[in-house]
Formats: structure tokens, sequence, C-alpha cells
């Protein structure tokens, strides 16, 4: 149809990929085609809320793809129209459950150990430089610099984003390795660096990257381990949060656009090592604490706390006779018997809670 192809010059024009305008092409074909079978008008302009809601109850999908379908329908009929219904429906979507795949260092060192050359190579550019399976997969040899490696990345236009990423040495000597392998196999004008062998022959993997994301997989199985080609780059990115490296850094290194994409879907909350960060926190504070005392007598209110030594203390257990005097500022503090090491006092281990009413101190 002629508004479609008009569509999808327009997106052409505006620097989208292949893949891109491909996708674009099958979505919007679908939907047309399911509207004109239930006898709808697929002319941009008279397609409204009813349009949208029919292909909504037809349409099978998860809601994560659903919302990307009506997206795009809806960006459709706004170049044609200037009017978006997706958008004046304001739909209310939920947030989909995704199980994403994380592996961690004893894991990926198994995986390493019983790859053959070809998934050995992808196990390395996926956990030590962070790259995507289709970045692996079109990386050439003229791409392999003295330590950079040209990555035609995520992005639009015809070869998507170029970068220029840090080639560490270890992936480095990795290289060098598989190249001499690869010399038994790959044909001479064949620049693709990572092939897959099988009693076919030798193809480079960027023709077949779902075969090789099924290799890695299988790989796993075998091992017990759940792991999948973007499991690499949630291992790099985790171990950068891992080792202190700044968010921002990471989200770079990363190649993201937002850094709440690099938070939820790529570090390991183990990663963050929130429980060490904050007690790191609180020494730094503390050593900027104007207090000179070792127990928590600082606090005026403590110091007239009165407090019963247990006989197991070597006391009587029972209260001096002023802890029917009041606290200053109202309420009776409760002293609670704790062995918790980290309320220590010059007497025994306490917690104290204050009461608003005027019993006596208790003991728990």
């Amino acid at each position: 149809m002629d508004c479609i192809e008009d569509y999808l010059t327009h997106l052409e024009r505006r620097n989208r990929s292949p893949t891109t305008i491909e996708h674009y092409r099958f979505v919007i074909g679908r939907c047309l085609g399911i509207l004109a079978e239930n006898e709808m008008s697929i002319k941009p302009e008279d397609i409204g809320e009813e349009s949208i809601a029919l292909l909504m109850s037809i349409l099978e999908m998860s809601e994560n793809t659903m919302k990307n379908t009506m997206n795009i329908i809806g960006r459709f009929c706004e170049y044609h129209t200037g009017r978006n219904p997706v958008k004046r429906m304001d739909i209310l979507w939920n947030r989909d459950e995704v199980t994403r795949k994380f592996i961690d260092k004893d894991e990926f060192n198994r995986l390493l150990d019983a790859a053959d050359p070809s998934e050995r190579m992808v196990l390395m550019l996926g956990a030590y430089m962070g790259l995507r399976r289709k970045e692996i997969g079109a990386i050439r040899l003229g791409d392999i610099g003295i330590n950079r490696i040209r990555v035609s990345g995520k992005g639009h236009g015809r070869n998507g984003l170029v970068v220029q990423q840090p080639m560490p040495d270890h992936i480095r000597i990795e290289i060098e390795g598989y190249l001499k392998w690869r010399l038994q196999y790959a044909e001479d004008e064949e620049d693709h660096l990572i092939i897959m062998v099988s009693e076919h022959g030798a193809i480079p993997m960027y023709r077949h990257l779902p075969a090789m994301s099924n290799r890695i997989s299988r790989l796993g199985r075998r091992l017990g381990i759940e792991v999948s080609c973007h499991s690499l780059r949630r291992l790099y990115c985790s171990t950068l949060a891992e080792c202190g490296c700044p968010l921002e850094t990471i989200k770079h290194l990363m190649r993201h656009s937002d850094i709440n994409t690099t938070l939820e879907c790529y570090i390991r909350p183990s990663g963050l090592r929130t429980d060490e960060w904050t007690e790191i926190c609180c020494e730094e504070l503390s050593e900027h604490i104007n207090d000179d005392s070792d127990d928590y007598t600082g606090f005026g209110w403590l110091d007239k706390v009165p407090v019963m030594v247990t006989p197991e203390d070597g006391g009587d257990g029972k209260f001096p006779e002023t802890n029917k005097e009041e606290i200053e500022g109202g309420g009776y503090p409760e002293v609670i018997k704790s062995e918790d090491s980290n309320h220590v006092t010059s007497h025994m281990t306490l917690t104290v809670a204050f009461s608003s009413t005027s019993a006596p101190f208790q003991r728990i």
C-alpha cells in the first residue's frame, strides 16, 4: 500500500536501519490486514480508538510486544494525519515481569573450560567487553586495532552506531590464538572474525546469529547453567559495578542512553554491594562526629536511665530506687536486655524505648 511505503520511505530518510524498516513493514501490514478482515477502514485518517481496541482484543502477544506494536501503529497514523489514536487513548500499561539470566564468575569459568574455540571467543568478547551478539558477529578483521575494536553497535543508520571500544590485553591475546586456529577452516577472503564450524564446513557467525545463541545456550545446559549471549553482557556490567566503577562510566561503556536501563536490567542486585557501601558511608560520617566517648552516654537522657544489673552480672536483679523518678521530657523508658553487641554500655547491653505512660520501669 502506498501509505505504508510512504511512511517507510520517511523512516529511511531519518536513517532508520533496514532491520527496523522491515519490522515496521511487517507490523503495520499485519495490523491493517486484521482491520480489513473485520471490515474496518484501513485508511490512516479512519483509524481511531475503536480500531486500536479491536487490534488489542485480537492480537495475542505479551504486553510489552503489544505496547510496541500499538506505538508503531500510532506513529504511522500520526505521520499521515497529525494525530495519534494510541496516545489519545492514554492506555495504562502494566510492567512485564522479565526473567533476566545472570551468571556468576564461577559459572563463566566453567563455560570457558567446556567451550570450543568459536564459543570461547564469543564468551570472552561478551564478558570482557560487554558486546551484544550482533556486535560480536559483525566484527571484521579490519575492525581490530592495537588496543581498540571498532564496534557496529545498536543505533541508527545502515551500519548502526559505530564506536571504538577499548580492547583489553586478554582479548588481544585470545584473538591472536583464535586466528591461528581459524586459518585451518576459513578462506582468506572471509574477513569476519568469528566462524562456526560444522560438518558442512565453516560459515561466518553473522549469517546465523540465532544458531550461535543456541550453541551458547546448549553449552550452558550441558553444564547445568542457564545462560544466553546477553548473560555475558550482564556479567560484564555487574563486574564493573562490583569493582566500584562509577555508574556514569558503566553507562558509557555499556553504551546505554538511560542510566535506569543499566541499573534495572544489567547489574545483579548483589553487584551493587548495598550493605558494604552503607557501612562505608556510616564510617565516613562517623569520622566527623565530635564525640570522644566510647559508648552512648553522650546522649543526655541516657545518663538518667537506671540500669538493673542481673545476678549473672553480679547484681541483685533489681532496679535502684531511682527507677521511679520520671525522666525529664515525659514518659518512662523501658529497659530491655539484649545480646546485641552494637549497644554496649559500661554495665550491660541495653535497648531503651520510651513510653508515654506513667508506668514504672519494666524488665522484659
